[in-house]
């Protein structure tokens, strides 16, 4: 996937080792970002971690309803803003 490109890992290392504008370096690294569609690469693994974790939590041997609150924190930071 283009995530894994060296062209774009070795652009990301130029843009963070030049001595230029921090605001201009912001923004270089985010359109970097942006070109390697990074929050969607992020959202993905997050929904693997979450749906993992939801699998293992309904194989632990205890009631539903003790299991509740945790899951609520589970939905909790899945849907947070950052």
């Amino acid at each position: 996937s283009a995530f894994y490109g060296f062209s774009k890992t070795q652009e990301l290392s130029k843009k963070y080792g030049l001595a230029v504008d921090p605001d201009a370096k912001i923004e270089a690294v985010r359109k970097i970002y942006d070109d390697i569609n990074i929050k969607k690469v992020c959202e993905d693994k997050m929904m693997e971690f979450y749906s993992t974790a939801e699998a293992y939590l309904d194989k632990v041997d205890v009631e539903d309803s003790k299991k509740n609150e945790l899951k609520r924190y589970m939905g909790f930071l899945m849907n947070r803003e950052l």
